[in-house]
């Protein structure tokens, strides 16, 4: 038979033994949590890949720590997209006492396409015994087919011709539909042209440019250009105008 719990006399109430030592612990001075300023911190690095390898993405704590240290990850669309460019990849994961790195691996797609280098991001935040130094981490995926390079002169200026944008009462001569003057279509114009909403060319990401996206079938504001449909533009002269800018816009 088990023996019965010791008891103490508390006034006129008997108390088990047991419950009187959570008391005391509950009293008792156990120290303070260390302040913000004396963890270690978390940061996470910049990756570039070849479609298809894997992207490791390294996890560092500034300094060796006698704790452990938990944060949460998860991955994000930039110019790639998962499934298609990559696998999402989500989570927590821990540095044992001791340990200064880890890394955060996320799977890319071989695709067949040609096509600009894209990126997605990892956002890191500390969960346990670590503060934040650099929470983005940012992962380039080159293409491993060819892309060639985009005239800006022989492929991308001639569409302006060929769909009116450059005509008198559109956005040519002295004309600014919109808000948005190209003038005689020269690439020091068009580079540095402004609309409704800023600049139309954003180099290096051509989605957020409104001289790509407003060609396309969903524009992020106002009308599909050119305005009068159905004569707009094909997916492939959409993608010479994306690749151009991916390209850094370049005056070719």
């Amino acid at each position: 038979m088990t023996p019965p719990l010791p008891l103490l006399r508390a006034g006129s109430r008997v108390v088990p033994t047991f419950l009187v030592l959570l008391v005391a612990l509950g009293c008792a001075d156990l120290g303070d949590a260390p302040a913000d300023s004396e963890l270690p911190s978390l940061s996470v690095n910049d990756v570039t890949v070849t479609e298809g390898e894997p992207v490791s993405f390294e996890v560092v704590l500034s300094e060796v720590s006698d704790n452990i240290v938990v944060y949460s990850f998860a991955t994000g669309d930039e110019t790639a997209s998962q499934p298609a460019d990559y696998l999402l990849n989500l989570g927590t994961d821990t540095l044992v006492a001791g340990v200064t790195s880890r890394t955060i691996a996320v799977l890319t797609n071989d695709d067949a396409a040609a096509e600009a280098s894209e990126k997605f991001r990892v956002v890191i935040r500390p969960v346990l015994n670590a503060t934040i130094t650099d929470s983005l981490g940012t992962a380039t995926i080159t293409d491993n087919d060819a892309v060639g390079l985009v005239s800006f002169s022989a492929q991308v200026r001639p569409l302006f011709d060929n769909f009116g944008c450059l005509a008198q009462g559109c956005h040519g001569g002295g004309s600014s539909e919109g808000g948005l003057a190209l003038g005689d279509g020269s690439y020091a114009t068009v580079r540095t042209a402004t609309g409704s909403h800023g600049a139309i060319i954003v180099a290096g990401n051509a989605s957020a440019s409104s001289l790509y996206y407003k060609t396309t079938a969903t524009p992020q504001f106002g009308d599909r250009m050119p305005q009068f449909g159905p004569l707009y533009l094909s997916v492939e002269q959409q993608n010479l105008i994306r690749d151009w800018i991916d390209q850094g816009a370049q005056d070719n």
